[in-house]
Protein backbone atom coordinates (compact mmCIF):
# COMPACT_ATOMS: atom_id res chain seq x y z
CA UNK A 1 0.00 0.00 0.00
CA UNK A 2 2.84 2.37 0.93
CA UNK A 3 4.40 1.49 -2.88
CA UNK A 4 1.56 2.73 -4.38
CA UNK A 5 0.97 5.87 -2.90
CA UNK A 6 4.56 6.80 -3.52
CA UNK A 7 4.34 6.26 -7.16
CA UNK A 8 1.00 8.07 -7.09
CA UNK A 9 2.93 11.10 -5.33
CA UNK A 10 5.72 10.39 -7.76
CA UNK A 11 3.21 10.85 -10.83
CA UNK A 12 2.06 13.73 -9.33
CA UNK A 13 5.69 16.03 -9.10
CA UNK A 14 6.24 14.42 -12.83
CA UNK A 15 2.73 15.81 -13.99
CA UNK A 16 3.46 19.45 -12.08
CA UNK A 17 7.13 19.38 -13.67
CA UNK A 18 5.71 18.69 -16.88
CA UNK A 19 2.68 21.35 -16.36
CA UNK A 20 5.53 24.07 -15.31
CA UNK A 21 7.61 23.22 -18.00
CA UNK A 22 5.09 23.68 -20.80
CA UNK A 23 3.68 27.31 -19.19
CA UNK A 24 7.88 28.53 -19.35
CA UNK A 25 7.89 26.97 -22.88
CA UNK A 26 4.23 29.02 -24.02
CA UNK A 27 5.73 32.12 -22.14
CA UNK A 28 9.04 31.83 -23.86
CA UNK A 29 7.54 31.74 -27.39
CA UNK A 30 4.70 34.34 -26.18
CA UNK A 31 7.66 36.88 -25.60
CA UNK A 32 9.32 36.09 -28.77
CA UNK A 33 5.92 36.73 -31.21
CA UNK A 34 5.27 39.88 -29.28
CA UNK A 35 9.06 41.06 -29.94
CA UNK A 36 8.79 40.28 -33.55
CA UNK A 37 5.27 41.97 -33.93
CA UNK A 38 6.99 45.01 -31.92
CA UNK A 39 9.93 45.45 -34.29
CA UNK A 40 7.56 44.78 -37.09
CA UNK A 41 5.78 48.14 -36.31
CA UNK A 42 8.08 50.04 -35.98
CA UNK A 43 8.77 52.40 -38.96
Amino acid sequence: MLEASKSVQIAKEQNTASALKGIETNIILFNKLYMLNKTQRQP
